[in-house]
């Protein structure tokens, strides 16, 4: 019996996402191996064995450390595996984390062309979460939790004091809103934000409302630590996400939060309305009635929160939900 095999990109990455869903690939019977592996003559003859799982593929072309030379040879590089990708295997899983990448204002050319060609190459789109803006497979994002540690946590059911009830935490960019979430924002309630600006001018306009409209803000602009952020979510009520409207698909800060049965605070958007369809512990807050309605809030409790959290995305459940995507797409 020949062995199954899944070659993934990236191999190595600081998103958590990565390392648990090629543990999940492997769970379902799949040897898991680098993607750059994938380019040897013997995978030529195994390539209906083979599974090529693409993560932020599309994006790869636009990253920060790339100067112009680099990233002119990057689009090269890119060309040639669409071209050839398929003489390797005969199974492409195109997971799609976002619209457009996050450090471009505008959606380039190239980014366009990219997914037009990964729409006709792979045999599955995937998406983390529902998105009508194109048809696609879901499989959920995972927690970054494992099961075992949602389970010692919800099992010893203690409600913790919550020392922070609203935070906002998260890398600072215009499309999370945050400028909005401010202009909006009672002036006698404390806000706690948690995330570095590395825009200077999105930096700037972010402090002039604070000083502006006199708020009592407490922002720690800086990067901190997953232990610092996860005992800072221990102790925090509710996390405020006013993201734009299709500006994401998913975000790893829904699913850092309810780790921690922190309930979510969200502006309208279908990403706000398909979670709320699913979860008494996500909040929809109206911009004209924001104050109201942030009064008017009423918490889970963090027990029930991460109950749920587990059910819907604990590790067992996204295992699954690959080994049913992964057997239909043989």
């Amino acid at each position: 019996m020949t062995n199954k095999t899944a070659f993934y990109f990236p191999f190595i990455h600081v998103n958590q996402y990565v390392d648990i869903s090629k543990k999940s690939i492997a769970d379902c019977g799949y040897d898991v191996k680098n993607f750059k592996q994938l380019f040897s003559v013997k995978n030529l003859l195994n390539r209906r064995h083979n599974a090529v799982v693409l993560n932020w593929y599309e994006d790869r072309l636009y990253q920060k450390r790339f100067g112009p030379v680099r990233a002119f040879v990057e689009h090269f590089i890119v060309l040639f595996q669409l071209i050839f990708m398929r003489c390797f295997t005969s199974n492409i899983i195109w997971v799609r984390h976002n619209f457009k990448p996050h450090n471009r204002v505008k959606r380039p050319m190239t980014h366009k062309l990219t997914c037009a060609a990964l729409k006709r190459l792979a045999k599955t789109i995937v998406t983390l979460e529902k998105t009508e803006s194109f048809s696609s497979s879901v499989v959920p994002h995972p927690l970054y939790r494992d099961d075992e540690e949602m389970t010692k946590n919800i099992s010893s059911d203690s409600e913790t004091d919550n020392k922070v009830e609203y935070l906002f935490f998260g890398t600072i960019k215009p499309y999370k809103r945050l400028h909005d979430l401010l202009m909006l924002w009672p002036q006698h309630k404390p806000l706690k934000i948690v995330g570095y600006c590395q825009e200077p001018e999105y930096l700037e306009k972010i402090k002039a409302i604070v000083v502006s409209r006199n708020l009592n803000i407490d922002w720690q602009n800086e990067y901190v630590s997953d232990e610092y952020l996860n005992q800072l979510l221990t102790n925090t009520a509710y996390v405020f996400m006013p993201h734009s409207d299709g500006a994401m698909i998913s975000s790893g800060t829904f699913y850092q939060a309810i780790n921690f049965g922190v309930n979510i605070v969200c502006f309208d958007s279908f990403f706000a309305r398909d979670k709320k369809a699913k979860h008494n512990f996500v909040h929809i807050v109206s911009e004209e009635h924001f104050e109201q309605d942030i009064e008017n809030l009423v918490a889970v409790p963090k027990s029930v929160v991460m109950a749920e959290a587990m059910t819907w995305y604990g590790r067992s459940t996204i295992t699954q939900a690959w080994r049913k995507l992964l057997n239909s797409s043989n």
